[in-house]
């Protein structure tokens, strides 16, 4: 990717985007009413981004299991 390639919204450029619902000017909160996103030149919906986030028991099962092999390395984990 190049300088060139950035900076205005057309076919044939790199744009990441952010789509509110509302104005920011009008009112700073409204940076939080977003519709949708563009990354890397893919539109992404809300619901698509919140799917890939893990489950509060998936990150607590993950952390068991991280804390379980510092201890199993003789390393302290926070404790």
């Amino acid at each position: 990717m190049k300088v060139a390639d950035l900076g205005d919204i057309k076919a044939g450029f790199t744009a990441d985007l952010l789509v509110l619902n509302e104005n920011p000017l009008s009112y700073i909160e409204n940076t939080m009413k977003i519709d949708r996103i563009v990354k890397d030149g893919k539109l992404y919906t809300i619901p698509e981004l919140l799917e890939n986030i893990p489950s509060e028991q998936e990150i607590n099962d993950y952390t068991k299991e991280l804390i379980k092999t510092f201890e199993e390395l003789g390393l302290n984990a926070g404790n």
